[in-house]
């Protein structure tokens, strides 16, 4: 009975090892997509995407349960990217209480998948990694300094 034990467990270490083993990584990578690329968003649809452009304008709706986020330069793609009230606390957390002001202007990529949703494609943000800021949006502030003499 010992013997029988031995080879049983012998055989299930061998076919677990097997399995393991087989397990494949994650072969594909986000695919990088201007935002202002036509043939290449709709290549890219249903696909993992960084979507990269510069936010036009990024802002809670009005009820504050959907928030927008629009490219420019994408009259023909439609594309834009969207995140929902259920995750607005993380989201402004990690953009210095400000979500709208930190992204608005910014050359941004967002991650995620390119979905179709009323015949525009769009990514959903649900944490803030998805969204890194390449270039920060041009300060509002007036400057400090005194303009040069001619």
């Amino acid at each position: 009975m010992k013997l029988f034990t031995s080879i049983v467990l012998g055989m299930l270490t061998l076919f677990s090892g097997t399995l393991i083993a087989r397990q494949e990584p994650p072969t594909s990578q986000p695919v990088l997509v201007d935002v202002s690329d036509k043939a290449a968003v709709e290549a890219a649809m249903n696909k993992d995407v960084e979507l990269e452009g510069v936010i036009k304008k990024a802002e809670w709706n009005s009820k504050g349960s959907v928030f927008f986020i629009n490219f420019e330069k994408t009259d023909e793609t439609k594309v834009l990217a969207v995140a929902f009230e259920k995750k607005r606390e993380a989201l402004e957390k990690s953009f210095a209480g400000d979500l709208s002001k930190s992204l608005t202007g910014a050359r941004v990529r967002i991650r995620g998948k390119l979905i179709d949703y009323k015949g525009k494609p769009e990514v959903i943000v649900d944490l803030p990694s998805q969204i890194t800021i390449l270039d920060p949006a041009p300060s509002t502030q007036p400057s400090s300094e005194k303009p040069a003499d001619k």
